[in-house]
């Protein structure tokens, strides 16, 4: 699964917390400049990332005590991302991003969801899809950068190169 490539690459031994981690790794991964961070930004430009979106289970201001209430208009979500991405605020559309797929992944590892209803697929399909244009591009900032190791302390070592 894409999520484990991600997982891998922005986990940190120390840090349990997913918000703590995307606050550490999303600006660095978006100060590395060049042409990883160019194919990073057409990635985050597809119609493809529409379906997580605008799918009020992603946004985790709607589940309290795991009962879904819908209290986040997420209508405006798409338009907003599109403008933080017209503002070149890369770092806010990319963290709405991986929030929404943060949700999903809880869903389906917890067991909320499955990738069998179809009702799921809806989500699934697009996380897969960004999952798997975006996390290349991590990978490709992370290893092109001169100090891998200064990404933070693996749960997991990484192997030598």
């Amino acid at each position: 699964m894409p999520w484990i490539a991600f997982n891998a690459l922005y986990g940190v031994a120390d840090e349990e917390d997913f918000s703590k981690g995307m606050q550490r790794f999303l600006p660095r991964i978006l100060e590395s400049g060049g042409i990883f961070e160019e194919q990073l930004i057409k990635e985050m430009q597809r119609e493809k990332l529409r379906g997580l979106l605008s799918n009020p289970f992603l946004v985790k201001s709607n589940w309290h005590d795991g009962v879904y209430r819908s209290r986040s208009q997420n209508a405006s979500d798409w338009k907003r991302y599109n403008e933080y991405l017209r503002q070149e605020n890369h770092r806010s559309a990319l963290d709405m991003i991986m929030r929404r797929i943060y949700v999903l992944r809880n869903q389906l590892f917890h067991g909320c969801s499955t990738h069998s209803r179809g009702t799921n697929m809806g989500s699934l399909v697009p996380a897969i899809e960004a999952l798997t244009g975006i996390v290349p591009c991590f990978w490709n900032i992370v290893a092109s950068s001169s100090d891998v190791c200064g990404w933070g302390k693996l749960p997991y070592t990484r192997a030598e190169r």
